[in-house]
């Protein structure tokens, strides 16, 4: 028989042990004869298992259940095991016979699927809930920007020595913030594209840190003063960039439960490479917690895998930096040791930085007419707040809450519509057909279009060529973007009349 068969006698001891039970446990059939099978299971449960064992033979004449082995070489194993009582001729019971299924393999399948779906059910979760905080993050956007500007506007109707002055720039500064902390959760959360672009290392390192500051644990120092203050320029992707920061920062802090150091560091250096010379960028983070042990070390890139309690972690943290790392061309070395924390070493080639990129943006000239603006914002303290404001610079403006309106004052009123400033919230899928035909019609007109995130597919939409306001935002940056539109129109009309 395949299976391991083994008789016993009414003393426990084996009187019989066949081949298959030499495969499953190790020991030859002359090593185990007189022994007692309780040398096969764990100490901590033998004499219970003999016990019940025992008792249901007495009351049953049989026993069906999964046991703990333990082989000869030390490794443990899972055993499906069915005895019954042996009996002689006279029907006297005079031992038990026990067959034994080797059930390692399939109890280890069946822990790594569940494992799996757990995994799965926990990445929708966390998709669902990604979603819902998008949501709630879009329509806190939407109360900053109301919040920011009735703010400053109040501020204006105030002597600056007035008392209620200090508190208002106290709410403006809050203002600010949350703005940081929603503008960096929707960048994180925001779908990568995956294609890569020359980025400034540095400059998304700070901004990263930025977020982390407000958001980790207060207990957590982050000490960033060794990021390089000069620019380092890479090809990678923002958005992989900040979740490879935000995946360590999250480990190290769970790390440090009673808070802690996080040590960021970014420098350049040249590695030689045969005859030539490379630069690269060398990101360093470091932390003062529990650290990782040895056996544990070789395994921490595998997907899955993972030393936090039930619960607390998925096991994908470290694999998807071992593989946005390894898709720039870098590589990542881990120094650890229990109780002295852990030090992740990030090493990407550099590129040269693009042309241009250290000029300053030329601001237009002051605008020479007021220009006609079209507002399309569904949410009404937004709307209200922008209409007050262009209208306080000079602008005419028409407030709307949706694209139909927006389309039909444009056909009645064709010579008072140079600009449009519109909320991608309050677009439908059906609008964008509309906008594309309009502006088909209007060579002339031109759109800002305010987003919250660009999970939106602009190009798709044929709307790459439209200037971008991201939320949330001050008034004056409404004011500046818009008088910059309108300036580039005048200075065209200014153009083909001399022509």
């Amino acid at each position: 028989m395949y299976d391991g068969v083994l008789l016993t006698d009414l003393a426990g001891r084996i009187m019989d042990w066949n081949t298959g039970a030499e495969r499953i446990f190790g020991y030859s059939r002359d090593e185990m004869l007189g022994q007692s099978p309780e040398m096969l299971n764990p100490p901590e449960v033998a004499a219970a298992l003999t016990l019940s064992i025992q008792t249901a033979l007495a009351v049953e004449g049989r026993w069906t259940g999964e046991v703990r082995l333990v082989r000869k070489d030390g490794t443990e194993g899972v055993c499906e095991s069915f005895l019954v009582e042996l009996q002689d001729e006279d029907g006297r019971r005079i031992g038990a016979v026990a067959v034994n299924r080797d059930i390692t393999d399939r109890k280890k399948a069946e822990r790594e699927k569940e494992s799996l779906v757990e995994q799965l059910v926990q990445s929708a979760k966390m998709e669902a809930i990604g979603t819902l905080a998008s949501g709630i993050a879009h329509q806190f956007d939407n109360l900053l920007t109301a919040i920011s500007a009735y703010t400053d506007m109040a501020k204006t109707t105030l002597p600056p020595t007035h008392q209620a002055v200090r508190s208002l720039e106290k709410v403006e500064m809050t203002s600010r913030h949350a703005r940081v902390v929603t503008n960096g959760l929707l960048d994180f959360s925001r779908p990568s594209s995956g294609r890569q672009s020359t980025l400034n290392l540095s400059q998304v390192v700070l901004d990263t840190v930025q977020m982390l500051n407000r958001v980790l644990d207060s207990r957590i120092e982050i000490d960033a003063k060794s990021v390089a203050q000069e620019q380092t320029w890479i090809r990678g992707n923002p958005t992989d960039m900040q979740q490879v920061l935000v995946n360590l920062a999250v480990n190290a802090q769970d790390a440090m439960p009673i808070g802690g150091c996080l040590r960021i560091s970014l420098t350049n250096r040249m590695d030689e490479s045969g005859s030539q010379s490379k630069r690269h960028a060398v990101l360093v983070v470091s932390d003062t917690g529990s650290g990782i042990a040895p056996q544990h070390l070789s395994r921490i890139f595998e997907p899955f895998f993972t030393t936090k309690p039930r619960g607390r972690g998925t096991g994908l943290g470290l694999p998807i930096i071992h593989r946005i790392v390894t898709d720039m061309g870098g590589k990542i070395q881990v120094v650890s040791e229990p109780g002295t924390g852990a030090t992740m070493t990030i090493t990407v080639p550099c590129c040269e930085a693009p042309t241009g990129a250290m000029q300053k943006d030329m601001r237009l000239p002051a605008r020479k007419s007021p220009g006609h603006v079209i507002i399309i914002e569904k949410n009404p303290h937004v709307r209200s707040i922008m209409t007050t404001t262009l209208r306080g610079v000079g602008c005419e403006v028409r407030p709307v809450s949706r694209v139909d309106e927006a389309i039909d004052f444009t056909a009645k009123r064709p010579t008072q519509s140079n600009l449009i400033v519109m909320d991608l919230d309050s677009v439908t899928p059906k609008d964008f057909a509309k906008l594309t035909s309009l502006r088909e019609q209007r060579a002339d007109m031109r759109m800002i279009v305010i987003v919250g995130t660009l999970s939106i597919d602009l190009k798709r939409h044929r709307l790459e060529d439209c200037l971008l306001l991201r939320k949330p935002f001050d008034m004056p940056e409404l004011t500046e973007l818009v008088e910059d539109c309108l300036n580039s129109l005048s200075n065209q009309e200014g153009g083909n009349n001399g022509e």
